[in-house]
């Protein structure tokens, strides 16, 4: 074995593996404990033992290098990431189909030269082969790359038999396909060009296939949360019109009181206790204690911040609120919703957990910056916050899947009236803040 043909298989392994580590490490979250990360690391480096496939030995089998790579993948994300059984073997497959894949690509007559770096394009052997070895590796790493932004792997938490009976069966066609195309290039027969070009689109075709289902499964579960916030926010609005117009009704009862207590007094001078014991019930029963008293401009957002407002109270979290919200009437009444009732969640949550009372707050306050309405929601949190690839915070919860959906639903809605959305954390004081800015005025949408 030459010091090149060493160096090649030496290289491309490390590669493949680069790109498995990668790629699995988009799923699910981070293990907090670092003594996992040694058998994980320890399931990715023994990828390496497969350098010798093609002298012969077991790895040869392309069935067995296979199933050894995906036990390894699965591993790795076992050891390192939180990600459930079912979710870590599919995802380990889809990262070795599409090693594989790329693997197949230059195993046809016409591409296996460049990988085996015998590919004649100048004449010089050494230039030759060092070319064959850049093209093989730069369309390889652009393959990965692709696979790698187009997969939506971090979206990827729960995985139905289908899905995965789906994944099996590409990777048993994918493996027979890298079979039958070494059979046939090793045995050196004729092969028209077609056969070459047949099989590479194969092999895109695919990839396509499984990035096409993979991006229906993601899109329809936005489709599917957008449906669930709204729904929500709907929710929501009917219980403050609720509360309005139970708010309506004290205010008819209060003025009506003077002629309820004459009433009752007449009842009970008469001697008519138990009639007027029934009319005491019947008010008790049509009163309502009304909702805190809130200011923002906007009738509605007045309610739904009273609302977010009891629920602290109840919590034992102080509220300062100080918000003229009247320059953004014009946006629709469910986006309103979303944006301030997700923003209170979200503070809500983080301040009612492990914090002691005297530490916790939140202070909701608005102004005017060149032209733009500015809220700026604080709170105190508890802990290190990390974040995601999506500028959000990593979560604790359990329900990892249903985590950075409120926040994830501010942007949007801010977005479509051309405003931003930024959120930021101070690990040292703990505060972590929410800032959102919509056009002050903008009548257009």
């Amino acid at each position: 074995m030459s010091g090149f043909t060493l160096f090649r298989r030496v290289f491309n392994l490390l590669r493949d593996i680069l790109f498995l580590y990668i790629f699995l490490s988009k799923s699910g979250e981070k293990k907090e404990n670092r003594k996992m990360q040694i058998p994980a690391a320890a399931a990715i480096f023994a990828m390496l033992a497969m350098y010798t496939a093609e002298d012969g030995g077991i790895f040869a089998n392309p069935w067995i290098r296979f199933g050894y790579r995906c036990i390894c993948s699965y591993c790795f994300i076992r050891f390192a990431r939180t990600t459930e059984r079912r979710t870590a073997f599919y995802i380990s497959l889809l990262g070795d189909i599409s090693v594989v894949l790329a693997h197949n690509v230059f195993l046809t007559p016409l591409t296996r030269p460049f990988v085996l770096g015998n590919a004649v394009l100048t004449g010089n052997t050494a230039a030759d082969m060092i070319i064959s070895f850049l093209l093989t590796n730069c369309f390889t790493a652009l393959f990965y790359w692709m696979v790698y932004r187009l997969l939506p792997v971090d979206e990827i938490h729960e995985v139905n038999l289908p899905r995965i009976t789906f994944a099996v069966l590409t990777s048993a066609a994918c493996i027979y396909l890298n079979d039958q195309l070494r059979m046939v290039t090793d045995a050196n027969i004729g092969v028209i060009a077609s056969f070459s070009i047949f099989s590479v689109i194969l092999e895109f075709s695919l990839m396509a296939c499984i990035i096409f289902m993979e991006q229906l499964q993601h899109n329809y579960r936005i489709r599917m949360q957008e449906t669930a916030r709204r729904l929500a926010a709907q929710a929501l609005l009917d219980t403050v019109r609720g509360q309005e117009k139970s708010n309506e009704k004290v205010r008819q009862l209060r003025h009506d009181m003077r002629n309820h207590l004459n009433s009752v007094s007449y009842l009970i001078e008469t001697g008519k206790n138990d009639q007027a014991q029934k009319y005491i019930g019947d008010l008790i029963g049509e009163y309502t204690a009304p909702a805190v008293q809130v200011k923002t401009g906007i009738e509605l957002l007045d309610g739904i911040l009273g609302i977010k407002l009891r629920d602290a109270a109840s919590k034992h979290i102080p509220v300062e609120i100080d918000a003229d919200c009247t320059k953004i009437s014009y946006v629709d009444d469910i986006d309103l919703c979303t944006i301030f009732s997700n923003a209170f969640d979200n503070a809500l949550e983080a301040v009612s957990a492990q914090l002691p009372e005297e530490e916790r707050f939140i202070r909701l306050k608005t102004e005017e910056r060149g032209g733009m309405l500015v809220i700026v929601l604080r709170n105190t949190y508890h802990g290190t916050l990390e974040w995601n690839g999506k500028n959000l915070p990593e979560t604790g919860k359990k329900d990892r899947e249903s985590h950075g959906i409120g926040l994830g639903s501010i942007r949007e809605t801010a977005a479509r009236y051309n405003g931003g959305f930024h959120v930021s954390a101070d690990n040292e004081n703990h505060i972590f803040r929410t800032v959102i800015s919509l056009p002050a005025g903008w009548q257009t949408i």
